[in-house]
């Protein structure tokens, strides 16, 4: 029983390909083309002419206003900027591209509104923010906004969530990576502001 499968097999592609040969014998014998003809190796055939237009630069799809030249309704654009708001996705509005020394030490949150863990840490870090109100500015980064992607460059941001603690001249003295709990965050805070 086992003998007779590859015999079939190889009846079966002999047949085939002896059908192949057959038919592309049987074709170029119905064209009526020699095999050695004088026909042009390249047929060329003709085009038609049709008026394509040229491609141009589009506008950002940040942008929420038309151009000046377009017939776009009023209403439309508003539906179009509530659209994102409809799906729950954020407004596409330009966040901090950097950060400003004032003088008091910096805590850096690098989120975004994906993130599981950034947003189990955010009500822990509105907290410190009111604690620690005239000691400590508070710079809240999304990552996914085009305008802090610098940022997200210059404090080589691999992953998120990312707390970068810089002192009053802008210097980095700590980073927490990773989810951290309230009390760890005002630990690192607390050391922080007594260094200056």
């Amino acid at each position: 029983m086992k003998t007779r499968w590859p015999l079939l097999l190889l009846i079966g592609l002999s047949a085939f390909t002896l059908l192949m040969a057959m038919s592309s014998s049987a074709v170029q014998t119905a064209l009526a083309f020699p095999p050695t003809s004088n026909l042009p190796t390249r047929v060329s055939f003709p085009t038609l002419a049709l008026e394509t237009p040229q491609p141009t630069a589009t506008r950002e799809r940040y942008a929420l206003t038309p151009p000046p030249d377009s017939d776009v309704a009023e209403p439309l654009l508003t539906l179009t900027a509530l659209s994102e708001i409809a799906y729950n996705q954020p407004t596409p509005t330009d966040g901090p591209s950097e950060i400003i020394a004032d003088g008091k030490p910096h805590l850096v949150d690098f989120n975004a509104f994906w993130c599981s863990p950034c947003n189990q840490m955010r009500p822990g870090i509105i907290e410190l923010r009111e604690q620690y109100a005239g000691q400590v500015t508070f710079d809240d980064i999304n990552t996914d906004n085009r305008a802090s992607q610098k940022l997200a460059r210059q404090y080589r941001v691999t992953f998120i969530p990312l707390i970068v603690l810089l002192d009053k001249d802008l210097n980095e003295v700590n980073r927490l990576e990773g989810y951290h709990t309230k009390q760890e965050i005002d630990d690192a805070l607390k050391e922080l502001v007594a260094a200056q």
